[in-house]
This record gives C-alpha cells, structure tokens and sequence, in this order.
C-alpha cells in the first residue's frame, strides 16, 4: 500500500475508532490513547492527523461538507434543493452518528461551523447575517426531521429551508420547477 493510501486509511480508522468508543464513553471521558488503540494506529500517527479530539468532529463535518460541494458543482437554483436532499439523506445514514453526538452535546458546535461555510459556499452572494440565519434555521429544521418519526416530511423540512433562503414565493417557484424536472425527493 502506498504512503498516501496509508495516511487516508490511518485517519479513517481513527474517525470510526472515535465514533465506535462514543456508543460506550462521553466524549470527555474518551482519550486520545483510547482512540488510537482502538484505530490500530500510533499516538503518533493520531496527532500527525489530528491536534486532538475535538478536531476528530470538526474535520469529519468539514469532510461531509466539501464532498456535497465537490459532487454538486452548483450552477443552478435547481441544484440546491437537489443538494438539500442528499444532505437531508446523509443525515439519516448517519443517525446513530448524530443521536451521540447530541448526547454529549457536541452537534450544535460542529454543525454551525460546517453549516456556515456550506451555506457561504451555496449562497455566496447573501448577507453575511442572512447566511447566519439560514444555517440556525436549517441545521434545526434537519434535527427536527430526524428526530420527528415521521411527523414532519423531508420534502415539508426542505421547502421549509428553501422558504428561509428565498423567501415563500420564490422557494414555491422551486419546488414546482423541480416536480417538472422530475426531481426524485
């Protein structure tokens, strides 16, 4: 296996050695030794890829974040709600992921970081305080979904965050263009 190989694979290893040790330990009792046992990797190697724990969360969100911004070159409104949904869809795969980090009160922080530059990314040209807004508004409506047990729809939470970024009429605009489209929600 070639060097570069081996460094992406160390730092997977330690991001799921930390998820894995979560399900068992608060993130304040989990140590830096703990996760690096448990990844197979070196102290060593845990801090050639990480300053430490908290930068595990931090960089596992900005990961998720720049590989929606890589797949979905966006170049059209349409794009964005198509962007949403598999936003929305990752969150779901990664429930057990997110539930922990609630438990330990660790989701908010990562998420409006992550949120603020995904949001800038996407709507480059909104107001600074707009774009703070939205990341709030959209990072409570996606919790509310994925908490709800099917009490709010995905297609309701995402014409909810659409209308935070549009406003009413534009984000109804979207959401017609997008049926006509066939876009698949």
């Amino acid at each position: 296996m070639d060097h570069t190989a081996q460094t992406e694979n160390s730092r997977h290893w330690i991001i799921e050695a930390f998820y894995f040790l979560l399900k068992t330990k608060s993130f304040q009792e989990l140590r830096v030794k703990e996760i690096a046992e448990k990844a197979g990797v070196s102290r060593f190697t845990f801090y050639r890829h990480f300053e430490n724990k908290e930068q595990i969360l931090f960089s596992a969100t900005n990961d998720s974040t720049a590989d929606y911004l890589k797949k979905y070159q966006i170049t059209e409104e349409i794009n964005i709600l198509s962007l949403f949904n598999t936003v929305f869809e990752n969150s779901k795969n990664n429930f057990e992921r997110i539930r922990l980090m609630m438990r330990d009160s660790l989701l908010y922080p990562t998420a409006m970081i992550s949120g603020q530059s995904f949001c800038e990314a996407i709507f480059p040209s909104m107001n600074p305080l707009k774009t703070k807004v939205v990341n709030i508004g959209a990072c409570t409506i996606m919790l509310e979904w994925l908490f709800s047990n099917g009490k709010i729809g995905k297609t309701e939470a995402i014409d909810l965050i659409m209308e935070l970024v549009e406003g009413r009429e534009k984000a109804m605009e979207l959401r017609e263009r997008s049926l006509l489209l066939g876009e698949n929600r």
